[in-house]
């Protein structure tokens, strides 16, 4: 596995992005996460930005 970290901004693009969504909506393993994460993109920082972190 692989850790890593994306900008809620560059995370919004990404589920936006109509290539990038149909590849994550085929993949079973990330089809169960992807209304978890659309929620977490939509959030508003009150100060700077917030950033996804996984390990």
């Amino acid at each position: 596995m692989v850790a890593g970290m994306v900008s809620m901004t560059e995370l919004r693009r990404r589920l936006t992005d109509p290539r990038i969504r149909r590849r994550l909506d085929s993949d079973p393993d990330m089809a169960e996460s992807i209304e978890t994460l659309a929620t977490m993109a939509a959030l508003k920082p009150i100060e700077g930005e917030y950033l996804l972190a996984w390990v």
